[in-house]
């Protein structure tokens, strides 16, 4: 009887289900993003002076001014965590467990709120929690599961937050302010309690010397592997670490300094295009467009926003990137210009009172789908992989400022000039980003994607070069063509601009020398990437990527 299948499940259950606990570390912090939407209406609500003997949440009470502050301190806490999150003087688990921690302790502070001091300092430390907590469960993750599995769960991660967010819309509508904060708090002390039972990885218990305990471990998560070579790469990995790039070798090199600005540039323009303001203020937005039961509105928007989210993350990494990004640039232009002549036309009064909604919603699935996702799967196609944790906290940083700029922006331009203004400065960005796309886009020929497992084939022929027809292979594959060509898989380091399109498949020129490179000298590597008639090819199998390839 073969052992092995039912092995190997086994295996894959003890790596998914430690990191699946760990990934609910987030949900605390989702919830505190989610929080603003519901309670924002009771608590800008002006305060009489009789209301402080009998209102329990009078003291709490802030102005709309005050609004944009309380909810950019999460943001503030996030970013200033952000950059501490690799420091692995602690183990993965207990990093995670401080994170938790945080946040735990923040959502006490929320429940004994007496002023606005306490709102400021919970949010805080929930966003300082998830900032640090969140890159030690990336570490975690990478540490428990195989590197496949370990992508895949990555990914997900986001998902608990967003998953948070609509825990927080939906109990919103049924709960008071304390209430709110005794249900995050019961939430967040679960969260806190599971991930202390969090098993160690091996890795932590190859650091430790506690080899027996690691081989024991290795054999638990993946029965179908030898524990010895998996120990001896632990043991390798452990005294190859410090390999990352830093801020200073990203700047020192031309194309990595243009490549960081212009990711910059994308972020920029998926944050100033209005998704976080009405993510913050999403009741608000919509009893201010006349949209009846606003709550509901908002409740319906974020769960938009989920499957948006969802399909952003899983879907779109294999479509054309530019296309996509320009699809939701001028998706959301035209999206935004709508709801900008429904406010201007009271459209919602004359004929249909859900009209805002519709449109509204129809502009955070396009902008999530495209401008909400694509920039940070940019990462892996930008920058080599001693730069991703580099880049990623840049990513996090940049991406909560302008977060808290857009925010601001909004709440100033919402309460002194009305609606109307915020929307047409969102118009105004998004369009800009059409045009910023077109002409200095980051994203060429989708021609390399790490996070789909996808690699590039490159082809090692003499120094004649001549057009080949392109493919796309598994991970893993070993291919020959007919003339005893070699295909190998790999990562050249080459730029998708030196290739062109034909109708039929994608010629290759000869791509100038780059310093640096690993390639052997007796032959000229080049790189190839995919036509558009194959952009779906890596669901096919490998026996199906020689034979596209044995007439070549």
């Amino acid at each position: 009887m073969d052992t092995k299948p039912l092995s190997t499940f086994r295996g894959k259950v003890w790596q998914v289900v430690p990191s699946v606990c760990a990934m609910l570390m987030c949900l605390p912090f989702g919830i505190m993003s989610g929080w603003p939407s519901p309670n924002y209406p009771t608590l800008t609500k002006p305060v009489e002076e009789d209301d402080t003997m009998t209102d329990p949440i009078a003291l709490i009470r802030f102005t709309m001014e005050e609004s944009a502050m309380v909810a950019g301190f999460l943001l503030i806490g996030h970013t200033a965590a952000t950059p501490f999150s690799t420091i692995r003087c602690l183990r993965a688990k207990y990093g995670i467990v401080l994170g938790a921690t945080l946040m735990t302790i923040g959502w006490i502070m929320m429940w004994q709120a007496r002023d606005i001091y306490y709102l400021l300092g919970s949010r805080f430390l929930v966003g300082a929690g998830n900032g640090f907590g969140t890159g030690q469960l990336k570490y975690y993750i990478g540490e428990v599961c195989q590197d496949s599995l370990s992508v895949l769960l990555t990914k997900q991660i986001n998902l608990y937050v967003f998953a948070g967010l609509i825990l927080a819309f939906a109990f919103g509508l049924f709960v008071d302010f304390r209430q709110f904060s005794i249900i995050s708090l019961v939430i967040s002390i679960l969260v806190l309690f599971v991930t202390i039972f969090l098993p160690v990885p091996p890795r932590e218990l190859v650091k430790n010397n506690k080899i027996d305990e690691a081989r024991k471990q290795i054999s638990l998560l993946s029965p179908h592997l030898n524990a010895d070579d998996q120990l001896s790469k632990i043991e390798k990995k452990l005294i190859s670490e410090d390999t990352d790039l830093s801020y200073c070798d990203i700047l020192k090199n031309s194309s990595l300094r243009k490549n960081l600005l212009l990711f910059a540039g994308t972020v920029f323009f998926q944050q100033l295009s209005g998704a976080p303001a009405t993510l913050v203020y999403t009741q608000m937005i919509f009893a201010s467009c006349g949209c009846p039961h606003p709550e509901l509105c908002a409740l319906v928007y974020i769960f938009a926003f989920f499957l948006a989210n969802v399909y952003g993350i899983f879907c779109v990494p294999s479509h054309h990137k530019k296309r996509v990004l320009l699809f939701s640039c001028v998706g959301v232009s035209l999206l935004m210009l709508v709801q900008i002549v429904v406010l201007i036309e009271n459209v919602n009064e004359k004929f249909w009172n859900f009209t805002s909604l519709v449109v509204l919603l129809l502009f955070i699935v396009v902008h999530t789908v495209g401008l909400g996702n694509v920039p940070f799967s940019l990462i892996p196609q930008l920058f080599p992989k001693e730069a991703e944790k580099v880049v990623g906290q840049f990513f996090v940083v940049l991406h909560s400022l302008l977060a808290l700029a857009i925010t601001k922006t909004f709440q100033v331009m919402f309460d002194q000039i009305g609606l109307l203004a915020p929307f047409c400065l969102f118009l105004a960005i998004s369009s800009l980003s059409i045009v910023f796309n077109t002409a200095k886009s980051p994203v060429g020929a989708l021609w390399h994607d790490r996070s789909l497992g996808l690699l590039v084939v490159a082809v090692l022929l003499p120094t004649t070069c001549r057009p080949t027809p392109l493919y796309l292979t598994n991970k893993g594959a070993a291919l020959t063509g007919r003339h005893g060509r070699k295909f190998v898989v790999g990562n050249p380091d080459c730029s998708p601009d030196f290739y062109s399109r034909s109708a039929s498949f994608v010629q290759m020129t000869r791509p100038p020398a780059r310093q640096g490179t690993a390639h052997s000298a007796s032959a000229t590597c080049f790189c190839v990437i995919c036509p558009n008639s194959l952009l779906n090819y890596n669901r096919r199998s490998v026996k199906a990527s020689k034979r596209a390839v044995s007439n070549i």
